[in-house]
Order: C-alpha cells, then structure tokens, then sequence
C-alpha cells in the first residue's frame, strides 16, 4: 500500500488519530527520503488482518470502560475512539455543564512533538472564531499528554453525506459558512491544505466548524502538504509543491460537488484502481495528476435541482484542474456566491424591468397591428365602396345609354309604321308578286328612303318588311364602299320568316322554317315592339353581334284589326368595351353586355360585347361563343374578387371588382320594359386599393423602424444598467465602460496570473505573501488522505 495513502479497501490501520480522522504522518527533513523508503518496506511487509481481526480489534477497542487518567474539572463519561497514537473521551465541563472532547497521546516516543505544538498553536491563534473547532485546554506535562476541545455533538460533514443527500438550500447554506470559515483562516495566514467532508465538524446548531489543522501550513512556508485524493487540487499532489491559498479553493469546490452530487469530482472505479496500482508515492501522485488532467470537466452537478447556471459556473471554477483557471482565493468564491445571490435578488426586478417593456411593446404592437389592420381594412372598404359607386354609376350610365338607343329605335319604327302608303299597301288583300310586282318596288322605294333619312341618327345594317303571313316583301341595305347610299337587299325578299321571333313576338322562335299550307294558321305578326334574340349573320364581317328590331303595322283606316305586317330594323351591338377618363387613358375598366335570355341554342348568359371580340376582327367566323350564366342572377349587386368569365386566354381571369345594371326601357306610360340584357362594368381591383396597399406597405415599414428603435434603446439602456449592476466584470471592455462613467471595478473573479502571486483580500499569497502571526516551523509533516 502507498505509504501516507489510505485507498479503497486498504487493510492497513490509520497510524494518526485526530479528532475528526485518522492519518500517516512522515517527517520531512534531510533524510526524508530514507524515512520513506522505510516507511513503504515496513507497512508493505505488514500483514493484512480479515475481517474477524477486525471485528476482534473493535471488540477490544470499545470494551475500554475507564479513561486513562482523572483531569480536574472534567467528568469523563464515555469512550469515543481510538487511534494510532491515543484515543478520545467525551466529559462534562464541572464549571458550567459543557461537552468537551479530550484526546490523550499514549506513544510519547513515537510522537513528533513539534508537529503537535503546531497544531495546538494554530488551533490557540484561531482562538474564538466560531468557525473553528476551538482548543479548550493543553496538558503536554500531564501522562498521557492531552488537549481539551469543544465537542461536536451533530458529527461531520461527512457522517450527515453518509446518511442522506441534503436539500440544496441546505448545501448552499453550508457551501457559504465553510467558505467564511477558510476565509478567517486565510486572514490569519493559515492554509488548511487537507479540506474534505470529515474535516468540517458541525456543531449543536448544525453550523460547519473547521477541523484537523495538522495539514495546514502558513502563507509563507514553502514545505508540501498531501492532502486527501479526490479532494486536494492536482497540483497539491506534488512532494516538491508549494502550498498555494487554490489548494483550499480547489478542495472547497470538491467538498460542495460532494454535498450536491453525492460523490467527490473525479473519483470512479477507474480511477481508484488506477491509483491503487503498485508503485511508488511519486508515482501514484504522478498518476493522480494525470487522471484528473485527462478526464472531462464534471458535469453531473448541473442535473442536481436548484442549481443553477451561475452555480454551476463557480463549482466548476472551483474545480478548474489549471491553477490559473480558478478562483485567486476563497473570497473570490464568496464574492462570486454574493455577486449569485444579488443576481437572483434582481432577477425578479431585472425580469419585470427586461419583460415589462417587452409585454408593454407586445401589448403596443398587438393593439396597433389590431387597429393598424382595421383601418386599412375600412380605408380599403371605403375605397372599394367609392370604386363601386363609380362602377355603378357607369354601368347605369351605360344601360341608360343602351336603353335608350333601344326606345328610340322603337319610337322611330313606330312612327314610320303609322305611314298611310306603308298602311295601305301593306292592307291591300292582293297577293304579293315577284320583285317587279308594283307594291314590292313602292314598299323597296319607301324603306330605302327611311332607311337612308334614319341611318346617320340611327345605323342598321338593314330595314325590311314583312307581311302579315310572314314573307319578307321590302328590304334595304347600305352600298359597300359607298357611305350614304342605299339599296334594296334581294336576297331574302319573298322568304318566310314568319317562325322568326321579330316577327310574332315570343322570346321562342318556332321550330319549322316552312310555310304553313293554310297561312292564315301560320303565327300571327306581333303586336307590341319586340327585340329579337342577339344572333351572328353567317356572312358577318364583324365580330360582333346583331339585334333586330321589330314594331307592328296596323291598317290605319281599321285601326281595330290585327296588324297587317311588321316593320323591322337590324344593327349591330357595338359600343365601347372600356371606359376612359377625360384625357382619353383607359381606367382599367371593362364595359360587357350580356344577354340574359336563352339564345337559339339555349344558352343564358351569351357575352354579348367584351374587349376580348377585338382579337378576332380579322377573323370574325372563328369567334367564340362564351356565356356567363351566374350573371344572369347578378343584378343590381356588385362582387369583389370577381372572375372574367372569358377566363385568362384574353383577360385576367380574376380581381376585378365587378358592378352589373339591367337595361331597361321606358315605355310612352314610362312603365319599365325589362330588355333582357345586363351592362356589367368590371375594374382592375388590385388597381383599386393599390394606394391603400402603398400606404400599409409604407406604414408598416415605419412600423417595423419604430420597433427597431425601440429594441435599439432598450437594448442600450439595459447594456448600461448590467455595466452599472455587474460590479466585477470579466470584460475590458465593461471595465472601461464603467471607469468612462466614473465606477469602480471590483475583483472580477478571475484566475492569478501565476501560482505564486495568486493574492487575496486576506493577503495570502500563493506561495509567500503577507506573513503570519505565527513563527515559522520547518519539517512539516506529509500526508495523503482518501
């Protein structure tokens, strides 16, 4: 076994006793060396007792009943342990009822005195601090020598690990009073160098006192101190080290991994057998150093509950394997706890400080995009209704228009069938004849003069006649390539056409073309004026549409009879497709006729005029049909989003903002005739609302830039505030930050430069410093301890 090493499962017997726990000790000085050579052949040649040797040396251990001699003032009342070199009683103060411990020293010989004078002397200078187990009384003339010390009732530290885990308040609250412990002894220039669990006592109110010196050194001296695996910092397990106050920072660190995690940083199976391995101390130190040089940086006390990130951070600190990584001294750790502490003090007040605008800029935001949305949405309303409105009044302004282009058509063929020639010759009961018969070239003569006096008021591609059986007796059409000039169109005269829906009236046309054999049961000749289905001619030169026109004759000398024939007129459904404002610019507005009455073949809805017709002037034959049915119900109503129905081979096929009127026609008792056609005016909707759009674009983006700014500020008036609050900062440039404002700049924490000028506010230096109290002693003695 390692000679001043206790290891997993060693058999070999602590030769030290203390209070707290037992140790090997080894002289140091000039034959060290051979002391140790010595001391390893001796303990490896010892042999290693079973478990019944045990049990048997703690049956004779336990069965002392008297203690080894009376002292005065003392009521010796219980044995409480033995050790290598005495054992310890616990007695009762006579003066005034306390418990103390008494620890006598049976092997005189073998003791070294002078280690125990200093023990005893660090224990007298640290007289009355509450934070170390305190030296009652000293009887080095008395046989055996003895020292009186106050008795912790509540155990270690490490009898209260044994038994449970603690609760984190409770290991925080420890993890502070073990800190301040070993920050008054720092004061007095006292290193403690052997820090562990079993080495904090705690007292009757469960406070931590600081036990087992006999490990400490002073700032000043410079002889090596072993301290317990797993506990002391890597460097410390060097025999040529020099104590440095990060040895007790580094075992701080440890004893609070402990209380957290149940086990100290670093240690595994591994490791323990790993260091058990035969070899020398310097060898089995060497092999410590680089175990904990290599293994990763412990981790599992950031799963432990209540602890932290900044918690975290300073265990971690603590436990930095380079010197240079951690804490200068234990007050840096105390700063850092109380810089942890005012943190979490202000975190709540940082929260509502941080969060509170934050929620109030939300509340801002979600308000104004609340409001922002609805008023775009009412000015995009609006817009939209004007725009209606406009459409509206276009689309009645053009029904009107075609309304009364209709009524005029009418009133005029009416005023020409109330002609007395027209009357009488159409009332003669004479058969017609061929186109020289004499009535036909009279009724040829009679239309061709209507129909040149009316055309520049009135254009029709043709004027005719038919009799009251239906035959086409008169017909006029214009001379192509001549303006103004009329003539008669022979090439339906003498045709039937009384199935023809201008001739008798009825919306229907009636199925047979052919005659009837008696034609006085042929129909009949309307008797009101009509408008005739919209239809294409088969020899169109136009793309467009044809309507006729059609009035009846009455004979004038027996007004009360049926008519005796019917005057027509055709002309083509032309008009502007778009609209345009006064400078002549198209508005993006369509202008489309539909006919809602079923044509010939059955459809409702036939596009009558639409700006797609244009594609196809050259080529009129090859001109489609399209309808739109829907529209037969869309009257007086408007759509937004609505869809063209010739679809996107020649339009948009969607967004327009749609506005449909009838056309009507006013009769002479200005009764309303419904025609059957719908004027529909549909404008470019996105063209509509595209200022809204503009304006919520250009909003927006102001929006977005008043965030930003917001953000901006806040991100710099609390980057003042964590300058101000963040009293030790890491940062160069913080420290400036805070000097330019006039604040002072506190220890930051952070690692010494080199192990032998780490400083404190204690004055402790690494390895020399502010000296001690206490003179100085040579020859300290060695030990490892697990």
């Amino acid at each position: 076994m390692l000679p001043g090493v206790r290891g997993e499962g060693s058999n070999i017997l602590s030769i030290r006793f203390r209070l707290s726990t037992f140790a090997v000790r080894v002289t140091t000085g000039p034959d060290s060396s051979a002391k140790i050579s010595h001391m390893e052949a001796a303990i490896e040649s010892t042999p290693t007792m079973g478990e019944p040797e045990r049990q048997k040396a703690r049956q004779l251990t336990l069965a002392e009943l008297r203690p080894p001699r009376a002292i005065p003032g003392y009521e010796q009342e219980r044995f409480l342990g033995r050790g290598a070199f005495g054992e310890v009683w616990v007695a009762i103060d006579s003066n005034n009822g306390r418990k103390v411990a008494i620890k006598y020293y049976h092997r005189r010989g073998g003791l070294d005195w002078s280690l125990l004078s200093r023990e005893v002397e660090k224990l007298r200078y640290l007289f009355g601090d509450r934070h170390v187990v305190q030296l009652l009384q000293v009887g080095w003339e008395s046989d055996p020598p003895y020292y009186v010390m106050e008795y912790m009732e509540n155990g270690s530290l490490e009898d209260l690990l044994r038994e449970a885990s603690l609760p984190f308040e409770r290991a925080l609250s420890l993890f502070k009073e073990i800190a301040t412990g070993l920050i008054h002894a720092h004061g007095k220039g006292i290193l403690h160098c052997d820090l562990k669990p079993a080495n904090v006592m705690l007292d009757q109110d469960g406070q931590p006192r600081l036990a087992d010196f006999g490990q400490s050194r002073l700032s000043h001296e410079h002889s090596p101190a072993l301290g317990t695996l797993f506990y002391m910092a890597p460097e410390q397990a060097d025999l040529k080290a020099s104590p440095d106050v990060r040895w007790d920072v580094y075992a701080l660190g440890a004893v609070v991994y402990r209380m957290f995690v149940g086990e100290p940083p670093y240690r595994n199976p591994e490791a323990v057998a790993a260091i058990q391995l035969p070899g020398t101390l310097e060898e089995r130190l060497a092999r410590y150093r680089q175990i904990l040089a290599a293994a990763p940086k412990p981790t599992a006390h950031r799963s432990v509950s209540g602890v932290d990130a900044l918690l975290a951070a300073i265990i971690e600190k603590c436990l930095a394997v380079n010197p240079r990584d951690r804490y200068p001294n234990v007050q840096a750790v105390l700063s850092a706890l109380d810089a942890r502490a005012a943190a979490r003090a202000r975190k709540p007040l940082l929260l509502l400080g941080g969060v509170g605008p934050l929620l109030v800029m939300l509340v801002v935001l979600l308000v104004a995009g609340v409001m922002f949305r609805k008023t775009m949405g009412i000015a995009q309303d609006e817009v939209t209704a004007r725009a209606v409105e406009g459409n509206r009044f276009a689309a009645r302004a053009e029904a009107d228009r075609l309304g009364r282009e209709v009524r005029t058509r009418w009133l005029v063929l009416e005023r020409e069938a109330r002609a007395m020639s027209l009357s009488r010759l159409l009332a003669d009961p004479k058969p017609f004849g061929g186109p020289d018969d004499e009535r036909v070239e009279k009724l040829n003569t009679w239309i061709r003069d209507k129909h040149k006096t009316w055309d520049p008021i009135l254009p029709a591609s043709i004027w005719f006649i038919n009799d009251r059986f239906g035959y086409q007796r008169a017909a006029s059409e214009p001379v192509p390539n001549k303006p103004g000039e009329f003539q008669m169109a022979t090439t339906n005269l003498g045709k039937y056409f009384g199935f023809r829906d201008y001739f008798h009236g009825h919306w229907d046309e009636f199925p047979s073309a052919q005659p009837p054999a008696d034609p006085a049961l042929g129909p009949k000749p309307l008797t009101r004026p009509h408008r005739s289905r919209v239809y294409r001619r088969q020899n169109e030169k136009s793309p467009t549409y044809v309507v006729t026109y059609s009035v009846p004759v009455f004979d004038r000398e027996r007004p009360d009879t049926p008519p005796v024939g019917v005057l027509t007129m055709s002309s083509e459904l032309v008009g502007s497709t778009q609209l345009r404002n006064e400078s002549g610019k198209s508005r993006d507005r369509v202008v489309m006729l539909i006919d809602t009455r079923p044509d010939e073949a059955g459809r409702r809805g036939v596009i009558v005029r639409h700006p797609y017709q244009e594609a196809f002037r050259n080529n009129p034959r090859e001109l489609p049909i399209h309808t739109a049915e829907n529209l037969a119900a869309f009257r007086d109503g408007y759509a937004a989003n609505y869809t063209d129905p010739i679809g996107g081979e020649y339009e948009r096929a969607q967004g327009w903002l749609a506005v449909a009127e009838p056309v009507t026609v006013p009769d002479v008792a200005n009764d309303v005739q419904d025609t059957g056609w719908l004027m529909l005016v549909e404008e470019d909707q996105a063209k509509v609302v595209q200022p809204i759009r503009e304006l919520r674009s250009t909003l927006g983006w102001y929006g977005v830039l008043a965030v930003v700014l917001v953000a901006v500020v806040l991100t710099l008036v609390w980057g003042f505030v964590m300058v101000v609050l963040n009293a030790a900062p890491a940062s160069r440039v913080v420290r400036f930050l805070r000097r330019q404002v006039g604040l002072k700049s506190g220890l930051s924490g952070g690692s010494s430069a080199s192990s032998g000028s780490a400083s404190s506010v204690s004055g402790i230096s690494g390895s020399g410093g502010i000296k001690s109290g206490l003179p100085p002693t040579p020859n300290l003695p060695l030990k490892a301890r697990e």
